[in-house]
């Protein structure tokens, strides 16, 4: 199932006017194949917050380093970013947890399941509305 793997982590670098934040999981996975990860708010107590659900047809830490840029040029990104900011700001542990879904075999073929897996873990869990809320398609198949 899904395993922790790192930390988001916030630090601070002085830029030519202000203080930027700067900040992004520090990830101990060398795993590349097809994955599904989940940014997750560990409470005390032991409670856990699903804030994000993703998938990774890359390598993990390159899907990461895709959500660094988005983080400063793409409308969600930023969006991300802010809310990631906030609990990091407010001392929050916000790690990142992943799991590989075993492919299954269709005629002959090797079908990776990590995008379907995703779809359903995001209509399962239903994390925070304003962290998934890109529409998902819904299959014909459906039954």
């Amino acid at each position: 199932m899904f395993k922790r793997v790192g930390e988001f982590e916030l630090s601070t670098v002085m830029g030519t006017d202000e203080k930027l934040l700067i900040f992004g999981p520090r990830i101990q996975h060398s795993d590349e194949r097809p994955c599904v990860y989940a940014w997750v708010e560990e409470q005390p107590g032991g409670n856990k917050r699903i804030l994000y659900i993703g998938k990774s047809g890359l390598s993990l830490e390159k899907r990461h380093s895709q959500h660094a840029t988005g983080f400063q040029h793409s409308k969600r990104g930023q969006s991300h970013r802010s809310v990631l900011e906030v609990l990091l700001l407010a001392n929050a542990r916000v790690s990142v947890w992943v799991m590989h879904p075993e492919p299954f075999r269709w005629e002959g073929y090797e079908v990776p399941s990590h995008a379907s897996v995703e779809e359903f873990l995001i209509r399962t869990i239903q994390p925070t509305p304003e962290r998934n809320s890109q529409a998902r398609r819904s299959s014909k198949m459906e039954t």
